[in-house]
Order: C-alpha cells, then structure tokens, then sequence
C-alpha cells in the first residue's frame, strides 16, 4: 500500500512588520526606561509588538515634557514582564519593587521591549498643537517624526545610557546628523 502522505499544515499568515510604534512615558518613567534600556506599553499592545523587527523605528514621547526621543530599535523580540519589577516603584505609584515581583504580572507595563540604538538619540519639542497617541504608527507619521528629529532636533545626551548597536556604530554616526 501506498505510504500515506502529510497533508501541510496551514500556516499563520505572515502579519506585515510595523512602520513604526510609539511608546510613552513620564517624567517618572524616563529615567528608568533609559536605565533599563527598556519600553513598555498595556499587555493589549503585545500582539501589535511581536510585529516589530530590528529595523522597526521606535520613538519615546516624554508626555510631561512634551519631547520626542527617537530613534530606538529593538534588541530583541518583545516579551511580556521580561522585567516584572519594571516601573513598579514609587515613580508609578504602583506597588512597591519586592511586592511586583511576588506577583503575577508583574510591571504596570508589561509588554516590554529592550531597545538600542545605532547613532545619537535625538529629542525634539513638537509644536504646541501636536497630538500624539501611543502605540502603531502609519508609514507617513514616522517619516515625518524621523525628518523633524535630523533636522530639528538635538543629540539627547540623557539618552546615552541606552546601548548601541556595535554592529552599525561606525556606519550610522554621519545618517543621524
């Protein structure tokens, strides 16, 4: 008889990567994203997330400042509490470190993604009417963000304590000018 033959399972279809996605904080948040070399965003954000790659422009809008810190990239896929204890200190208001982590769950923030980057981390101020809202960004708005940040904006030298890509160090220095 006749060996039986497989029939192919069906595969997931491939979603699309993102243009872009936009992460918020505050000024209490700031300091340990950049600390942390971490983003993070509502657990309903995941699904969205999985669909960033390392080439995925990623942009931090510090919402009590009104800047724009851009541009990150992934350093690995997203992941929910990769960091539990994430954002879970006084800056939140949230539960204190050591009861996050005997949690379930975890960060405030649990959708996490770790970022580096490739060249200087630029901040610009948006103009006064600017609206900005977290999450999936259209092709159109990131080239627009990218084109205000190389042209108007400055290095962020409070981003420094971000990682950088060793990979691309030397060859991006002169595009993000």
């Amino acid at each position: 008889p006749q060996a039986a033959r497989q029939q192919p399972q069906p595969q997931k279809p491939q979603r699309p990567p993102l243009p872009g996605f936009l992460f918020f904080c505050s000024g209490r948040t700031f300091s340990e994203c950049m600390q942390r070399s971490l983003l993070g965003s509502g657990p309903g954000d995941m699904r969205i997330l999985e669909r960033v790659t390392p080439t995925t422009p990623l942009f931090l809008f510090h919402f009590s400042r009104r800047l724009l810190y851009g541009v990150f990239y992934a350093a690995q896929p997203a992941a929910l509490n990769q960091v539990p204890e994430a954002w879970c200190g006084k800056a939140t208001g949230g539960p204190s470190k050591a009861t996050a982590s005997k949690k379930a769950g975890g960060s405030p923030y649990p959708a996490q993604l770790r970022v580096l980057r490739t060249g200087d981390i630029r901040v610009w101020t948006p103009p006064d009417g600017a609206r900005y809202t977290q999450g999936a960004m259209s092709a159109e708005l990131v080239d627009t963000l990218l084109r205000a940040l190389r042209a108007r904006g400055r290095s962020a030298r409070e981003a420094d304590q971000i990682s950088q890509s060793s990979s691309s160090a030397s060859s991006s220095s002169s595009a993000s000018a």
